[in-house]
């Protein structure tokens, strides 16, 4: 849970991201019938990493988490899946509670249209280097 809590700790406190979203952050699964615009994260793995040089101790991992965007429209999907960059990009230190060493962006998924539900989807998947 660690590496998502990093991003929503990010997300959650991001005001261009709660402008578009008034706080739907949910993890894993949104409640069915959400007001869009809304964001679910979700882990998509967790490896720890092996330096030569490593402190004791202090144990590196890297985690990917994707970052689903939802809106009404095309526009409003990729929009909060900017403002989503723009609040995670490069973070780094203590974040949730979390030694962070940095945040990247790893892959912007084509976005996506589901008629069933009359929504779009933009995914970002980010990389989430940090300290267990």
């Amino acid at each position: 849970m660690k590496p998502e809590k990093v991003l929503f700790t990010l997300l959650a406190a991001n005001a261009g991201v709660a402008a578009l979203t008034g706080h739907r952050l949910y993890a894993d699964a949104a409640p069915q019938g959400t007001i869009k615009p809304f964001i679910v994260l979700g882990l998509l793995g967790d490896r720890p990493i092996h330096p030569i040089d490593a402190t004791p101790g202090m144990d590196p991992w890297m985690a990917r988490v994707q970052v689903n965007c939802f809106g009404g429209t095309s526009e409003s999907a990729k929009g909060l899946a900017e403002a989503a960059i723009t609040a995670c990009e490069k973070e780094n230190g203590i974040i949730g509670g979390v030694q962070v060493i940095l945040i990247r962006v790893d892959t912007r998924v084509a976005s996506h249209y589901d008629m069933d539900v009359d929504t779009y989807q933009q995914a970002v998947d980010f990389f989430v280097h940090y300290y267990r």
